[in-house]
C-alpha cells in the first residue's frame, strides 16, 4: 500500500538462512536488532516438502520434537539452544529459510507501562445494549456503518468471552486458541505475573473489547476468535504465524491484530501476503509509541496500518505512532465496548482504532465480493481526509460512509 515500503523477502540458501530488504533499504539479516525481543532457542524453519524434519532438529541439537505449523504445512519450529542455530539450521539439506522468533504484544503494555487501559467500569451513563464512541456525529455508529453482509473477521487477540451479549449469534465456528493450542479461544486468567512487570493478567480483557468494537460498525460480522495473546498480552511470531493461519483454514474476509512491536520475520510477511493475494484484507494497530517507530505486523506490506484519533476534539491521540508508513487514522480515545463477564470498559489506544475499520472494512468486502483485497482498502484509503498535523498517515482519517458509497459504486 505505501510507495517505497519494501516487502521483505525470503531469500534461501544463504549462510544466515534469511537475508532480507528492510523497509528504509538497508540490508538485515536474521541476527538484525529490527526482531527486537526473542524468544530463547526458538527458530522458525521452512523445509522441502520431502525433507527429514526429524533428520534436520535432530542434527541442530533440538531438545524438543519439531512443532508443525498445521497439518500439510512445510513450516515448523524447532527449539535448539546451539550457538549459531541459524547458521546450523540454514546449512542443513532440506532446509529453505530460517528465523528466529520474535516477542510481540498489545500496545496498551508495552514493557511496564500500561496506557489508556485503565477505566474497568462501564462509565456513569454508558449503555448497557450497545457501544459508542465520544461523538456519534463522527459517523461510527451502527446505524450509519453497519449495514454490510456478514464478513468474517478473525480477531487475533487475548480471546474472547463468547457469552457476552455483545456477541450473541455472532461467533464463528468456535475458534482457536494458538497459545494453547485448543479450540477454545476463551479470555482467561492465570493469576502470574509471567513477564515479571510487576503487573498481573492486565491485558484480560483485550480481546473482548476489541471484537466488540468489530461488532459496533458492522452488527452483522461474524467473528472468528482466535487467541495470540496471552493474559500479558504477550506473544511471539510462532503464536501468530499458527493464529493466522488458523484465520486461513477458517476462510476470514478480514484479520484483524491488535498488537505489535519489532519485526516478526519473512513468515509472518509470506503468510500475510499469501493471503492478502486470495483476497483477505489484514488491519493493524499502529502502536502507542508516540513516536515514528514502525510496528510489525501494521508496517508490513499487505496491512492496513492504524493509529488513533480523538472524535471529540478531531486530534491526533498524543500516544499514537505515526509517519508516511502509517495508513489511516481512527477513533481510539475514550471508547466504550464490551468487557469479560457481561459488561463494558471505557479504554483506547490504536487498539480500538484498528478493530473499528476492520469492522467497517467487513461491510466494504461483503459489497465488494468479487473484488481482490487492494481494492477493498482503496475503497477506504482513497476516501479518507488528511488530517490537519504533517506526517501522520499516509491517507488521513477514514470516512465511514465515504468508504461505503465507494463499495457500492466501486
Amino acid at each position: 500500500m505505501r510507495n517505497g515500503h519494501f516487502l521483505r523477502v525470503l531469500i534461501c540458501g544463504s549462510v544466515l538462512g534469511v537475508i532480507a530488504a528492510a523497509a528504509d533499504g538497508r540490508p538485515a539479516t536474521a541476527d538484525d536488532d529490527a526482531y527486537g525481543e526473542l524468544v530463547s532457542d526458538e527458530y522458525i524453519v521452512r523445509v522441502a516438502h520431502d525433507a527429514d524434519v526429524a533428520g534436520i532438529a535432530s542434527a541442530a541439537g533440538a531438545v524438543a520434537s519439531p512443532e508443525q505449523l498445521a497439518p500439510g504445512s512445510n513450516v515448523y519450529l524447532i527449539t535448539t539452544p546451539v550457538v549459531d542455530a541459524i547458521a546450523t539450521l540454514g546449512d542443513a539439506e532440506g532446509v529453505l529459510g530460517v528465523q528466529p522468533n520474535p516477542v510481540t504484544e498489545s500496545p496498551e503494555h508495552s514493557g511496564v507501562i500500561v496506557r489508556f487501559w485503565t477505566d474497568v467500569h462501564a462509565p456513569v451513563g454508558a449503555p448497557a445494549h450497545r457501544y459508542s464512541v465520544s461523538d456519534p456525529a463522527i459517523g461510527w455508529s451502527a446505524e450509519e456503518v453497519g449495514h454490510g453482509g456478514a464478513s468474517v473477521v478473525a480477531v487475533l487477540d487475548t480471546g474472547i468471552d463468547a457469552a457476552h451479549s455483545a456477541f450473541n449469534g455472532s461467533i464463528e465456528d468456535g475458534g482457536f486458541d494458538a497459545v494453547d493450542g485448543d479450540r477454545n479461544p476463551a479470555e482467561r486468567r492465570d493469576g502470574v505475573d509471567n513477564d515479571a512487570d510487576g503487573s498481573i493478567d492486565e491485558a484480560f480483557g483485550h480481546g473482548t473489547y476489541v471484537a466488540g468494537l468489530v461488532r459496533l460498525v458492522n452488527p452483522s460480522a461474524r467473528i472468528l476468535p482466535i487467541r495470540v495473546l496471552d493474559s500479558e498480552g504477550r506473544s511471539s511470531a510462532w503464536t501468530v504465524l499458527r493464529g493466522i493461519e488458523y484465520a486461513r483454514r477458517g476462510e476470514a474476509d478480514v484479520v484483524s491484530m491488535s498488537f505489535g512491536g519489532g519485526w516478526l520475520g519473512p513468515a509472518v510477511d509470506e503468510l500475510i501476503k499469501s493471503m492478502h493475494e486470495s483476497g483477505t484484507v489484514f488491519v493493524a494497530a499502529a502502536g502507542n509509541d508516540g513516536s515514528a517507530a514502525q510496528a510489525w505486523p501494521a508496517a508490513s506490506d499487505h496491512v492496513l496500518a492504524v493509529n488513533s484519533i480523538d472524535a471529540t476534539t478531531g486530534a491526533v491521540a498524543d500516544f499514537s505512532n505515526r509517519g508516511s508508513w502509517v495508513d489511516v487514522v481512527a477513533p481510539g480515545v475514550n471508547i466504550v465496548s464490551a468487557f469479560p463477564g457481561g459488561g463494558y470498559v471505557q479504554w483506547g489506544g490504536t487498539s480500538a482504532s484498528a478493530p473499528l475499520v476492520a469492522g467497517l472494512i467487513a461491510s466494504v468486502r461483503s459489497n465488494m465480493a468479487a473484488n481482490g483485497a487492494d481494492d477493498v482498502m482503496n475503497a477506504v484509503t482513497s476516501t479518507s481526509t488528511p488530517v490537519a498535523e504533517s506526517n501522520i498517515a499516509a491517507y488521513g482519517q477514514v470516512r465511514p460512509k465515504a468508504a461505503l458509497a465507494r463499495s457500492l459504486n466501486w
